[in-house]
C-alpha cells in the first residue's frame, strides 16, 4: 500500500511535555474535523513541509513505520491517546505499557515484557497495522478510523456493527451474531456500513455502554494526530 504519510518528514528528538500536557487538559480543544485530517494529508502530498513535533520514543516510532507502513504521526497519536507516552501505565482492564496490550493480544504477538517501549511499540504498531489490513474495504482516513476502533473495541465488534448495517439495508428484521440476535434492524437501512460515522450509531447496539469510550478514543488519537502532522511554524 502506497503510505502518503511518509512524504511528511519529522526532524527533531525530544519530549514534548508542554504539548502532551496541554493535550491532557481538554478533549474538547484537540477535536478534530474529517476535512481538516483529509487537508493534512492533502497538504503532505502536493507540498512537503517539514515538521518539529516532538514526542517521547522517536526513533522507535519511526523504526515502526518503516516496518509496518504505519504513519508515524498516527502511532505516536495513539501512544499518546492509549498511555500518554508512560511505559509502565497499566489499565483497570489489565492493559498494559505504552500501546495498552491486552494480555491475550500481548501473548499472540510474541511479548514478554508489555512494559519494555521497543517491545510495545514494536507489538503495537504490528496490532494496527492488522486492524488496518483487516478493513481494506474502506479508503483514506476512514480505513484508519475502523483501525482505531477496532484497536479499542476489538475487531469482532466493528464487524458486527458491519454485518448489521448490511443485514437491514437487506430487508432483514434480525440477525445473529456470535449467538447474539439483534432485532428491529429496520432503524439501520439507511446507514452505511464503511463510514465511521454510521458505525458508531450501531455500536451502542454491539457493545453497549463501552461504545461510549470506542467512539471517544477514535475522536481523541486523530486530535493527537492532527496536532503531530500539521506543519511546523517557527516563531519569527
Amino acid at each position: 500500500m502506497n503510505n502518503p504519510y511518509k512524504s511528511i518528514l519529522a526532524a527533531g528528538i525530544g519530549i514534548g511535555t508542554g504539548l502532551l500536557l496541554t493535550l491532557s487538559t481538554t478533549s474538547e480543544s484537540i477535536s478534530p474535523s474529517t476535512s481538516s485530517l483529509e487537508q493534512h494529508i492533502e497538504q503532505s502530498i502536493q507540498q512537503p513541509v517539514p515538521v518539529l513535533h516532538h514526542y517521547p520514543y522517536h526513533d522507535l516510532i519511526h523504526t515502526s513505520e518503516s516496518t509496518y507502513d504505519i504513519p508515524h504521526h498516527l502511532l505516536a497519536a495513539l501512544i499518546a491517546g492509549e498511555s500518554n507516552f508512560n511505559p509502565t501505565a497499566k489499565s483497570p482492564a489489565g492493559a498494559q505499557g505504552l500501546t495498552q496490550l491486552m494480555p491475550a493480544t500481548a501473548e499472540e504477538l510474541k511479548v514478554t515484557n508489555p512494559c519494555d517501549p521497543i517491545q510495545s511499540i514494536d507489538a503495537g504498531a504490528q496490532y494496527l497495522k492488522n486492524m488496518h489490513t483487516t478493513f481494506a474495504k474502506e479508503e483514506g482516513i476512514e480505513r484508519w478510523k475502523f483501525a482505531l476502533g477496532a484497536y479499542n473495541a476489538g475487531k469482532g465488534n466493528i464487524i458486527a456493527c458491519q454485518n448489521i448495517i448490511e443485514a437491514a439495508q437487506q430487508g432483514k428484521k434480525s440477525i445473529t451474531l456470535r449467538k447474539q440476535t439483534y432485532a428491529n434492524l429496520q432503524d439501520y437501512a439507511s446507514l452505511s456500513s464503511d463510514q465511521w460515522n454510521d458505525i458508531i450509531k450501531v455500536l451502542p447496539l454491539v457493545t453497549g455502554s463501552s461504545s461510549k469510550e470506542t467512539i471517544q478514543y477514535v475522536e481523541k488519537v486523530l486530535g493527537y494526530y492532527q496536532i503531530y502532522a500539521a506543519p511546523y511554524e517557527p516563531n519569527n
